[in-house]
């Protein structure tokens, strides 16, 4: 991890002999205006244990010496500002000559190998390329120095000219900064060029060598860990993000949080792209929305994300005032007529509470987790609580609390929600946030292709050669084509004189979903009643529930022959239909006195969905397209586990709850 200290010693010892004297020195200049402005500062509170008494009869500007100070100060402030100037146009003039230099050299070198129909000369494209880089980290480093120069001249002289200050040099060097990385990347293309045929190409001979490999990987896979806090919270946090996606970094943790309207969010993310330009971004994200811009450079992967975001120390902070009023923060809902009591939720009164839930097992990436935040900032929807619930080297689950305007309609909302998971394939679940949310009491499952991965009667179907035909009837069944009752009288008539011998065979072929066995643990040392309702047969929904250690099991009954060795192609009792399955798990919930709203259901056929909305939490799993439009929640990865997540539990805790150690 670099200190500013550190990073300015690198920058010194990477730019020529020449460039030094010119560098600014952020230490020096440091100690002089302290040395020089805080005796007479403005900013009274640097020497109140200097300060007389004040007599009773004296004024408080008489008493503070105001007059005597603001004399000695316009002096003093103005002998330092010339300093600062002279310096920074030693610096600007350096990097106007060798950018007009270096640019020459680029342009000649593109002309020579376009007339010549010739590859680069590697030993020229190295030079040019080193050039270029130490061109681009002086400039960096010299618009960071001078924010810290400024920040203590504000903080030492009692003023807050910084923005102003900072608006006429830093904007000549944004324009050589995006030139210089424009002569990068030219640099990267006559290089790539030739290299389509490396057969035709002597590398040795040329000149090509590995430095310039070097550096053009040196700054993508450097790790930094970004943060902002302001008073504008999902703008703010939309903010980062944008920038973050714009450039196409890699997200591997970050923080969030809230203290009444002042937030931060912190993310640490590894850059994919060579461009600089994302911490003037960052800067410019920082004065728009009032905020302080922190970030540190890690130069090692071995830093724990975690650890990081946990140890967060600003090395440079410039508060970065707008000279004009700030764009309009979420809707400018911080203006409430009437707010909350609780510091810790967003400040606006008349609003719903919802958890929302986002996840993809193979990570999230920065353009959903921008398009999400934009979709939020445009419903005016903030984000209260914002919490990582896995444990993976890339994040891929994040729990929200968001805080929703009434007048928002929840049905658009989650259409759009669909459409957005759709893209991105993400799964969004949103449902209320309230005492319920964690405090779930019983879970009701199907079977086929929930708990298990195979349909029941197609298994059987391809123990007796009946495969295509009953495979047929199963699939119209599931997408609501006909009626269940209906199906399942046909399928099961394909079955008879089916041995009864045959059934254990199949189940022995059933294959558990990844996480079935997490999840039920989990949930019954959570003291979960837990039950499966399927429309096959209850042999197996019996077996599911020993496997399992389920409470309840409920499912159809086939009817076998006198001697009790074949089926007869026909059930007995009642049939377990999509209505039947809601009654069930009215059934069971008022046996074990478990309110609806604490009830999850979980399936993935039409034959679900009354089971599904009779439940608290009803969640489509890996669902067929018609049923998830159709169900509030829906979980599209392949585990089970992270039924758990939708329950607000982290991947830690779940790890406790499946450890037998506790």
């Amino acid at each position: 991890m670099l200190s500013f200290s550190e990073l300015s010693a690198q920058t010194r010892a990477s730019v020529p002999a020449a460039w030094q004297d010119v560098l600014l020195n952020d230490q020096v200049f440091i100690q002089e205006l302290t040395a020089a402005l805080q005796p007479v500062s403005l900013n009274v509170t640097l020497h109140l244990a200097d300060l007389p008494p004040k007599v009773s009869t004296d004024h408080v500007a008489t008493s503070l010496g105001l007059r005597e100070r603001l004399a000695a100060l316009g002096t003093t402030v103005e002998a330092f500002l010339n300093a600062l100037d002279d310096k920074i146009n030693k610096v600007t003039a350096l990097l106007r000559r060798e950018h007009h230099l270096v640019a020459s050299q680029v342009a000649s070198l593109a002309q020579d190998c376009a007339s010549a129909k010739k590859s680069v000369d590697g030993a020229m494209a190295n030079e040019l390329s080193t050039k270029v880089q130490q061109l681009l980290l002086f400039a960096s480093y010299h618009t960071a120095a001078l924010q810290r120069i400024m920040h203590a001249f504000d903080h030492c002289a009692g003023f807050e000219l910084t923005p102003v200050y900072m608006l006429w040099p830093p904007k000549e060097e944004a324009f050589l900064l995006s030139s210089l990385q424009s002569l990068a990347e030219k640099l990267e293309a006559l290089v790539a060029a030739p290299l389509a045929d490396l057969s035709n190409v002597d590398l040795r001979n040329n000149g090509f060598d590995a430095s310039l490999h070097d550096l053009t990987l040196q700054l993508p896979h450097q790790r930094v860990l970004i943060s902002l806090s302001g008073p504008h919270g999902t703008d703010i946090i939309g903010s980062v993000l944008k920038c973050v996606a714009k450039y196409g970094c890699a997200i591997e943790d970050f923080m969030f949080s809230r203290l009444y309207h002042q937030v931060t969010f912190g993310v640490l993310v590894t850059l994919t792209s060579r461009h600089l330009k994302i911490y003037l971004d960052l800067c410019q994200a920082a004065e728009d929305w009032e905020a302080n811009l922190g970030f540190e450079i890690f130069d090692t992967p071995q830093h724990s994300s975690s650890q990081s975001i946990r140890s967060l120390r600003q090395h440079f902070r410039p508060r970065l005032h707008s000279q004009h009023p700030p764009k309009k923060a979420e809707a400018n809902a911080d203006n409430p007529t009437a707010i909350t009591r609780w510091i810790q939720e967003a400040p606006y009164a008349g609003r719903k509470k919802y958890a929302c839930t986002v996840f993809n097992q193979h990570g999230l990436s920065a353009a959903f987790l921008d398009e999400w935040t934009a979709f939020l900032l445009a419903g005016k929807i903030s984000v209260e609580k914002m919490t990582r619930l896995d444990r993976e080297p890339v994040c891929s689950a994040i729990d929200y609390v968001l805080s929703v305007p009434q007048e928002q309609d929840m049905a658009l909302i989650r259409e759009d929600l669909i459409a957005m998971s759709l893209d991105h394939q993400v799964d969004i679940a949103l449902q209320p946030h309230n005492v319920y949310r964690r405090n779930k009491r019983l879970v009701v499952f199907d079977m086929d292709s929930t708990l298990i991965q195979q349909e029941v009667i197609d298994e059987i179907a391809r123990q007796t050669g009946i495969t295509e035909q009953v495979a047929a009837i199963t699939e119209r069944a599931m997408n609501g084509e006909i009626d269940f009752k209906e199906s399942l009288k046909a399928r099961v008539q394909l079955l008879v004189g089916t041995p009864v011998a045959d059934l254990d065979q199949v189940k022995r072929r059933l294959v558990f979903t990844e996480g079935a066995r997490l999840l039920c643990k989990a949930l019954k040392r959570l003291g979960f009643k837990l039950a499966v309702i399927s429309g096959g047969f209850i042999p197996f929904a019996n077996y599911v529930k020993q496997e399992l250690q389920l409470d309840y099991a409920f499912a159809n009954t086939l009817q076998v022959s006198a001697d009790g060795q074949t089926l007869t192609g026909r059930t007995t009792g009642m049939v377990i239909d999509a209505e039947r399955k809601a009654e069930l798990l009215q059934v069971i919930a008022q046996a074990e006195s478990v309110a609806l709203d604490q009830v999850v259901a979980i399936g993935d056929g039409a034959n679900d969905l009354l089971m599904l909305a009779k439940a608290g939490l009803g969640v489509a799993f890996n669902a067929k397209p018609n049923v998830q439009k159709k169900a509030n929640t829906r979980i599209n990865q392949k585990s089970l586990k992270y039924v758990l997540y939708l329950l607000g539990y982290s991947e830690e805790e779940c790890m406790q709850l499946t450890d037998d150690r506790f």
